[in-house]
């Protein structure tokens, strides 16, 4: 669920790019480069081969860190295109992701792992329906 989020709300984020008319060669290579790792949280999550050890706990650090990395773009692209502190907690709640999704990728605990994708869960949707609009 988290997966989906993630990508609805980026996705839906860069429909205000529709009106750019030109792009510099690194704003395109980190829209490509976020598409990309939104492809490899898939694939993490949903890998095409079968094998025995085909669980989630095999696949948690890639995705993790390729979640990280999704966040960290998310972040890279609005400072290139001035909107870093637009609305002004959107640091605040783009920070959280990769901070979050690090200490998963380190801590073991089943229970930690459960807290942090139902907080991450909550977060990004408190920020797609509220955060933007009323708080920001």
């Amino acid at each position: 669920m988290l997966t989906f989020q993630v990508m609805l709300v980026s996705w839906w984020g860069l429909f205000i790019f529709s009106d750019v008319e030109t792009w510099t060669f690194e704003q395109f290579f980190v829209l490509v480069a976020q598409s990309v790792a939104f492809f490899g949280m898939c694939v993490a999550l949903f890998p095409p081969v079968d094998d025995a050890d085909n669980t989630f706990e095999s696949h948690r650090r890639p995705f993790l860190l390729l979640l990280t990395l999704s966040a960290v773009l998310d972040a890279v692209q609005a400072a290139q295109f001035g909107k870093l502190f637009s609305p002004f907690l959107y640091p605040l709640f783009i920070v959280q992701l990769p901070a979050l999704a690090l200490l998963a990728m380190w801590i073991r605990s089943h229970r930690f792992q459960i807290v942090v994708a139902v907080y991450l869960s909550l977060a990004v949707a408190f920020w797609a329906f509220l955060g933007r609009h009323v708080v920001g």
